[in-house]
């Protein structure tokens, strides 16, 4: 076969093209008129494969339906995957999804582009920005008519999600309904969330440092391959976000706050407290908390983290404490940084922590109030011969002696929290069987529900939105 060469300057600078209005003419013409875009053409085909690709040419975005459009969908692969530095999701009707494009993906592959199939990896994928946490994705996927659901989450919250998700499913409450027939959780992959460098980073912290005009925090979150670029990369961002250098925002602009100054969650604060052992996670995560789209401030998972990055046991009953205090110090660091970011976003948070420390608890109170945040407590109370025994069983044991002495305050502290915080406070008791806590915790989350997705009433809490908003007309 002879091989014919065209480029742009074969071209006149403007070309119309009389054709005889075949199907298979007028797509290979569409792809040269969207290479070559000074091409006018007569007479095209009025078949659907026709219009459906001079529509999703003409009309090009990340996600594309060709409905029943076969030859579309193939012209469209083979197009969209020359170019370069652009991603787009194809799709089409259930029977579209049924028709053989083997041949032309392998092809494709092995001159060097990548072409995947989502589908075989995730079943169809439904994106709406509108949603906004676990619950509201769930019931927009039941309404839209899906009934096996595969969700995609961080390796650290498989087991809350896959908890919450099923504990509900079929259950009418303030949550909404859905029903599905299966509902699977699958793990992105393993991130450290407490970690400075790439190893913990998201594209939410590396906003934050770019907006805070932190470039060192910034780099560290830079692959090792693309040090050389940091700087460029930084200043890009600073320069999309519409920073000038010293004149940096006094609060997170409203693309920075993950929630958005619209979202009810903002300004939310829950301190859940009780002493060692405890069982403060198995509470959080039944009463899922952080599905609800609370961030948690927890010293202990960076301070785990920690331990296991220097290669020291968890187990930290006759542990050199030469060591294992510079690393509790650094989780210190790493939470109040975290808490920091969470605050400057007016985010809502979950204080995890012993109730021990009463004096952080009220200082923690007192930074909340001048910012217009509203609280609640959850208390999980045990007794202590259930918190020695819970310690022993978990990978991170203390010393038995801190463990009553930490006890010991933490029960003290009780009741001046109960008047601290008054109609406010709950307490919870995590002696009895499973089944027993899931009741208390089922009856607690539907307050906490209703509460969490209430929008802000505060005085302070509504001035900060009216300037964010602002700040976002100007």
């Amino acid at each position: 076969m002879k091989k014919v060469s065209i480029d742009g300057s074969n071209l006149k600078s403007y070309c119309e093209l009389d054709i005889s209005g075949s199907k298979s003419e007028s797509n290979r013409i569409l792809i040269l008129k969207s290479i070559f875009n000074n091409i006018k053409i007569n007479n095209l085909s009025s078949s659907d494969d026709t219009s459906v690709l001079n529509h999703s040419l003409q009309n090009l975005n990340a996600n594309i339906d060709v409905g029943h459009a076969g030859t579309s969908m193939r012209f469209l692969t083979a197009y969209l995957a020359t170019l370069e530095n652009k991603k787009f999701i194809i799709s089409g009707s259930d029977r579209m999804h049924q028709r053989p494009i083997g041949l032309l993906v392998d092809a494709l592959n092995s001159l060097g582009f990548k072409v995947k199939y989502l589908k075989k990896f995730f079943g169809r994928m439904v994106v709406d920005a509108n949603v906004r946490n676990v619950f509201e994705i769930a019931n927009f996927l039941h309404e839209k008519g899906y009934r096996n659901v595969n969700m995609v989450v961080g390796s650290d919250r498989i087991k809350e999600f896959d908890m919450l998700l099923n504990k509900y499913n079929g259950v009418k409450a303030k949550h909404g309904y859905y029903k599905f027939k299966n509902i699977n959780i699958i793990s992105a992959g393993e991130r450290d969330p407490d970690a400075d460098d790439v190893s913990g980073m998201s594209a939410s912290k590396m906003r934050e440092f770019a907006e805070k005009g932190d470039f060192e925090g910034f780099k560290d979150g830079v692959p090792s391959k693309g040090k050389n670029l940091a700087k460029k990369l930084y200043d890009d961002i600073r320069k999309g976000m519409g920073i000038n250098e010293g004149n940096l925002p006094e609060y997170m602009i409203e693309d920075l706050i993950t929630e958005g100054v619209y979202d009810p969650g903002i300004f939310k604060a829950v301190f859940l407290m009780g002493g060692p052992g405890s069982g403060k996670s198995t509470v959080v995560n039944k009463l899922g908390l952080k599905a609800l789209g609370l961030k948690m401030v927890n010293t202990d998972q960076a301070f785990e983290n920690g331990l296991k990055k220097a290669g020291l046991s968890l187990d930290l009953r006759g542990a050199d404490f030469d060591k294992v205090d510079p690393i509790r110090a650094r989780a210190k660091k790493i939470t109040g940084k975290n808490m920091d970011n969470y605050i400057a976003g007016r985010l809502g948070m979950i204080f995890d922590t012993t109730a021990a420390n009463k004096s952080k608890i009220i200082n923690y109170k007192k930074l909340l109030d001048k910012l217009g945040y509203e609280y609640k407590m959850v208390f999980v109370m045990t007794s202590l011969e259930n918190a020695q025994k819970r310690n022993d069983m978990r990978a991170r044991k203390l010393p038995p002696e801190i463990v009553k002495s930490d006890w010991d305050k933490a029960m003290a502290a009780a009741n001046e929290y109960k008047k601290l915080f008054g109609k406010d406070f709950y307490e919870i008791k995590n002696d009895d069987t499973v089944q027993a806590l899931d009741k208390k915790a089922g009856a607690l989350y539907s307050k906490l529900m209703t509460w969490t997705t209430s929008y802000p009433k505060n005085k302070l809490a509504l001035k900060w939105k009216e300037r964010m908003l602002a700040r976002k007309k100007g």
